[in-house]
C-alpha cells in the first residue's frame, strides 16, 4: 500500500533538505508553491509540513548542537501563544512545550526559556 500522500510530500522535502537544494535553515516554499508542486490540496500540504517539522528537524537539531558541544539551547516564547485566556493555558502549546523539554533532556541539553512576554497589545490574552 502506498504512502499518504502528506507523507511522500515530507519525504520528498526531507530529501531536499539533506541534498542540499533546499538549504538547511532556509525557508520552504509557499503552500501555494508547495500545492502546485505535488497537485495536492492545501490540508496535505500543512500536513506535510506539520510533520516534516515535528518528525526529525528540530530532534536533528538538538542533535547537532550536543554534537558541537552544547549545553544550552535558548527558546525564545510569547506568553500569547501559551494561553488562550488569562486564566486558562493552551493545552496544545503546552503539549508542545513539554515535548520540546522531552527531547532536550534526551539529549543531555538544558533550555533557556526567554521572552515569556506579549510584544504586542493585540498578543495580550482577553
Amino acid at each position: 500500500m502506498a504512502e499518504p500522500m502528506y507523507r511522500q510530500i515530507a519525504d520528498d522535502l526531507r530529501g531536499k533538505i539533506d541534498s542540499g537544494e533546499i538549504p538547511h535553515g532556509a525557508q520552504l516554499p509557499t503552500e501555494i508553491e508547495l500545492m502546485d508542486a505535488y497537485s495536492a490540496s492545501r490540508n496535505t500540504v500543512r500536513d506535510a509540513i506539520k510533520l516534516l517539522t515535528t518528525r526529525g528537524m528540530v530532534e536533528e537539531d538538538f542533535r547537532e548542537m550536543k554534537q558541537l558541544g552544547a549545553n544550552v539551547v535558548r527558546i525564545h516564547l510569547q506568553v500569547a501563544k501559551f494561553m488562550d485566556a488569562p486564566d486558562k493555558p493552551n493545552a496544545a502549546s503546552l503539549a508542545q512545550l513539554t515535548k520540546l523539554l522531552a527531547l532536550a533532556e534526551s539529549n543531555n541539553l538544558r533550555l533557556d526559556l526567554t521572552g515569556l512576554a506579549c510584544y504586542r497589545r493585540a498578543d495580550v490574552p482577553a
